[in-house]
């Protein structure tokens, strides 16, 4: 058994929901990953790994503003936090008898906490003039966790180097679930990583 810990890079792709006359374009967040992997030898080159890591995914969003005839908002510093517990089962195949390995296999993931966390700046027409709403402006937090389908599932992709006891893996994750509810369109996780583990 091995522990590993990571960084990622996380986004949510597909044709997500406007608002208002705003398209939300996703860009990548940074997030992080812990847990464990247990690997089993099944031959001189290929092995099984079963794991269970828990995983801050998620994505940033472009700042957009929104106005009505009387009230303007502009909203910023946006992005998602999704909350998941992984397993990935995995084949996994050593390169060339070198300590480089490739691996391939699917993910279950089960969300647990969804939040959206964004900035507000709000404006309030008096005449022709906007005037800056300071007590209605401020930083929100949101639990959104009823938006989004709580199971994901996906292939993921990893190239490993072994030294010693230690394990570094960059990892490429293409989700094939659609995780948003309220859409029929296909919005899926997408993400990169950048592990170490450590072999007992």
């Amino acid at each position: 058994m091995r522990p590993v810990i990571g960084i990622n890079m996380s986004s949510i792709k597909g044709d997500f929901i406007g608002i208002g006359n705003n398209s939300l374009n996703s860009h990548f967040k940074i997030g992080y990953s812990l847990g464990f992997e247990i690997q089993k030898k099944m031959s001189n080159v290929f092995y099984g790994i079963v794991g269970l890591h828990y995983s801050l995914n998620g994505s940033k969003y472009s700042d957009y503003s929104n106005s009505s005839e009387n009230m303007k908002w502009e909203v910023y510093d946006f992005y998602t936090n999704l909350h998941y517990m992984h397993l990935p089962i995995l084949i996994k195949v050593d390169l060339f008898h070198s300590n480089f390995s490739a691996q391939m296999g699917i993910q279950v993931g089960w969300l647990f906490k969804a939040t959206s966390h964004n900035g507000n700046r709000i404006f309030i027409k008096d005449d022709t003039k906007w005037i800056y709403d300071s007590e209605s402006s401020g930083k929100a937090v949101t639990n959104v966790s009823f938006l989004y389908n709580k199971i994901d599932f996906g292939i993921p992709f990893r190239l490993s180097y072994e030294y010693k006891k230690g394990v570094f893996t960059l990892g490429y994750y293409m989700g094939l679930a659609n995780i948003y509810k309220n859409s029929s369109n296909r919005i899926y996780n997408n993400s990169f990583s950048l592990s170490y583990g450590y072999n007992f």
